[in-house]
């Protein structure tokens, strides 16, 4: 993955843009969930050692899941899009991005725009777009678990 960019889209809405240089995709959500903290959270246990993790972006309606599956320091990440949200029981979804990196390499990329993000919309701003407020504890777990 050479690209991996969060912004916010208006107040309740954010945009990840990944990449890999051939292939890309925007993938969005609203603030239904705090699904900013859950992906920092996902990749902290990634970097931990576990082996598989989902992480959710809800949209209105539907949603994209993130699909993590890691071994020996590799990392393959799936983007899937369901229509509605009770799709995703049972049903493999329309597959939108697929990259593979290292494990360490996705939690930098990660980290580094939850710093981008933590710099640019300072104070209360950041829970102002978003409404939730910015997750310190898991960016610190994550940055500690990183060695960085």
């Amino acid at each position: 993955m050479k690209t991996f960019r969060l912004r916010f889209d208006g107040h309740g809405w954010l945009e990840c843009l990944v990449s890999d240089g051939e292939r890309g995709a925007t993938i969005t959500a609203s603030y239904l969930s705090d699904c900013v903290s859950e992906l920092v959270e996902a990749c902290t246990r990634l970097v931990n050692g576990s082996a598989a993790e989902l992480c959710d972006f809800l949209e209105e309606p539907g949603l994209f899941r993130w699909k993590f599956l890691a071994g020996d320091g590799n990392l393959r990440v799936e983007v899937y899009w369901f229509e509605e949200d009770g799709d995703s029981e049972g049903y493999a979804g329309e597959l939108q991005f697929a990259s593979d990196l290292e494990i360490r390499e996705f939690g930098r990329l990660l980290l580094r725009e939850m710093d981008r993000l933590r710099e640019e919309f300072r104070g209360g701003a950041y829970q102002a777009r978003w409404e939730f407020p910015y997750p310190e504890e898991q960016v610190r777990l994550l940055r500690d678990s990183l060695g960085v």
